[in-house]
């Protein structure tokens, strides 16, 4: 399907000519599944286009095909204000996620001058490990925040990130609860 498609340029002046012509328009965006794949094809250079624009609406169009392209089986998510990036690792008894503040005006600019924290970051991640509890660790803050597990996961807040934070999180066996 084409659920994204281009608008063909039209005058900005007089002011009874500016809106858009009626007609076909090209795919700008084109998505597929085939079997358990998707793909997501944008005929433009969409991360040029956000990194000279900064337009939210790009950045929402990114975020979306990410959203659909994984659908529905992401098992990390950040919610906050501000503009971070994100790192996730895992093993078998430990998981890492990582957020970086790039909450400046110039920080995709490869320049950064002054930091803005952010506040309350919000942290779901889902997890199989039904028999375990979480025990997490701000690695920069050294607090630990409380988890709030819920039928498919877990939950819980960083306060405030600077700069960086880092999160982790201890898988707990429910035979070794008490012992860590």
């Amino acid at each position: 399907s084409a659920p994204v498609r281009f608008v063909p340029p039209f005058p900005d002046l007089p002011m009874e000519e500016v809106y858009p012509r009626p007609g076909d328009r090209d795919p700008a965006v084109v998505t597929n599944r085939y079997g358990a794949g998707s793909a997501v094809y944008c005929a433009f250079n969409l991360g040029e286009v956000l990194w000279e624009n900064l337009l939210a609406d790009h950045k929402r169009l990114v975020s979306n095909m990410v959203r659909w392209l994984l659908a529905g089986r992401s098992r990390y998510s950040v919610h906050g204000e501000g503009l971070v990036d994100i790192a996730c690792r895992e093993s078998t008894s430990t998981s890492v996620i990582s957020i970086v503040n790039l909450n400046s005006p110039f920080a995709l600019r490869g320049e950064l001058e002054s930091v803005a924290p952010l506040g309350p970051q919000v942290v779901d991640i889902r997890s199989t490990r039904r028999n375990s509890d979480a025990v997490v660790t701000l690695l920069i803050s050294g607090e630990h925040p409380v988890v709030e597990h819920h039928d498919d996961g877990i939950r819980f807040v960083i306060p405030r990130v600077d700069l960086l934070e880092t999160a982790r999180i201890d898988w707990v066996p429910a035979d070794q609860r008490g012992r860590h």
